[in-house]
């Protein structure tokens, strides 16, 4: 079994701040999105998407959280267009009319915030197995 405290000190703070990093990181790209004029841009080519209304209607468009949360869950959909398709949350014609480079930033987001979630839930995990 994989005990965490008997690492050197170094390891066990980089394995406990990395998660945090990375999750940050893909947050740090959609308050990106949101805070600039790539918001408008998704939301132009969007403008006739079913789930990006309810999003905006849930959320808002004012704030930067608000639209944080708006460029988050689009990002989800980006990131598993077939589920975002099945949910119709997106159509397969309205993801060719996003940009591909706002694409990448998205789904690059999304996964950079998944990863770091799970790192998170397995350190704890690990973590709390030391224990016993």
């Amino acid at each position: 079994m994989i005990d965490i405290n008997t690492w050197p000190l170094n390891a066990q703070i980089g394995f406990g701040l990395a998660p945090f990093v990375i999750a940050l990181s893909g947050v740090a790209i959609d308050v990106h999105i949101a805070c600039s004029r790539h918001f408008e841009v998704m939301c132009t080519a969007l403008q006739n998407n079913r789930g990006l209304e309810q999003q905006i209607q849930l959320w808002g468009r004012r704030g930067v959280m608000s639209r944080t949360l708006v460029v988050a869950s689009i990002s989800g959909a980006l990131a598993w267009p077939s589920t975002g398709i099945g949910r119709r949350v997106l159509e397969v014609e309205e993801i060719h009319e996003l940009p591909t480079y706002l694409q990448r930033r998205m789904k690059v987001s999304c996964w950079l915030t998944l990863v770091g979630g799970i790192w998170l839930m397995i350190g704890a995990g690990l973590v709390q197995l030391g224990r016993y």
